[in-house]
């Protein structure tokens, strides 16, 4: 984003910057709730408390302070093409983004194109390792097909149907943003009841998805059912699953922008990551999934895994 790394691997501790995202999507859905009502909006204040209204300031101030250092070094930066990069390098005479508009952009990038794509990550981890036979079969897809890590691209992992098809599973049972961006109504049906006219409308993904109306075996990890019908892993039993409901980027107007570039994360990371390692669930983390909290974004514990360097 701003052409410089947190360093969390490095220093193998969380960057202050996610605690505040954690807790300024805290701040937030409360402040949504509690505008909704005109009873509860005068107690709003004080039932938000200072410290979480701090977390929520202290979040906006330092990406107003990494957007204006990196803004101050002009469009080549460093000479990383990071976003920053392209957003500066299109602003012109005739057009481009304002000040405040590259300031909420990069808050947006921030909070939507990391958390995510980590939940993702971990999710998958964790239901591969809970599911020793899936692991295998996506091992035995994943390694057979690089002999080293550099020959690991965007572009050449685009063909992992199985891994890809763990990745849409992942997203199903575990989707990282739990609700879906509000929508006004029309005037009309949903689901079979009529809907008034702007009326505010959400989508719960999570209960979208694990209900028995939309999905066949919805609380049972099985990637074959994103499979298409020429693999030969494909299950016919997951045939009838309401694919349609299935929208974890959301869908439309309000359809990720950053969709794309997610799916080429995901599994640029994940294959690097089975290539490299065996992936061992450890003990503790069985059912980390249970009692989580979510605040658009979920709340997550710690996820125990011991990573084994693979044998090639």
């Amino acid at each position: 984003m701003y052409g410089e790394p947190f360093e969390c691997l490095e220093k193998s501790e969380m960057h202050p910057w996610v605690a505040l995202i954690f807790d300024a999507m805290r701040t937030g859905e409360m402040i949504v709730f509690f505008k909704r009502y005109s009873i509860t909006r005068v107690l709003l204040n004080i039932l938000i408390g200072k410290k979480m209204a701090a977390a929520r300031a202290d979040h906006k101030a330092l990406t107003k302070e990494r957007t204006d250092r990196r803004v101050a070094l002009g469009a080549e930066g460093n000479g990383k093409k990071d976003f920053m990069w392209y957003i500066l390098k299109n602003n012109t005479d005739k057009g481009g983004m304002s000040d405040m508009e590259i300031k909420m952009n990069s808050e947006a990038l921030i909070v939507a194109g990391s958390e995510t794509t980590a939940t993702c990550l971990s999710a998958t981890a964790h239901l591969l390792g809970k599911n020793p036979e899936i692991m295998k079969t996506v091992l035995e897809e994943v390694r057979p097909r690089y002999t080293s890590e550099d020959q690991i691209t965007i572009k050449t992992t685009t063909d992992l149907i199985y891994m890809q098809a763990c990745i849409e599973e992942s997203l199903r049972m575990f989707p990282p943003a739990v609700v879906s961006p509000t929508r006004l109504s029309p005037g009309d049906f949903v689901g079979g009841y009529y809907i008034p006219k702007n009326t505010k409308v959400h989508l719960h993904q999570h209960a979208s998805y694990r209900s028995p109306g939309n999905w066949h075996r919805p609380d049972d990890y099985r990637p074959e059912r994103f499979l298409p019908k020429d693999h030969p892993l494909y299950d016919a039993s997951f045939a009838k699953d309401n694919k349609k409901s299935f929208n974890p980027f959301s869908f439309g107007p309000a359809n990720c922008i950053g969709k794309n570039l997610a799916y080429a994360e995901l599994r640029l990371i994940m294959a690097r990551l089975l290539w490299r390692f065996d992936l061992l669930p450890q003990p503790g983390s069985e059912a980390w999934m249970d009692g989580m909290r979510a605040y658009t974004l979920w709340d997550k514990p710690p996820l125990m895994m011991k990573f084994a360097n693979a044998e090639h």
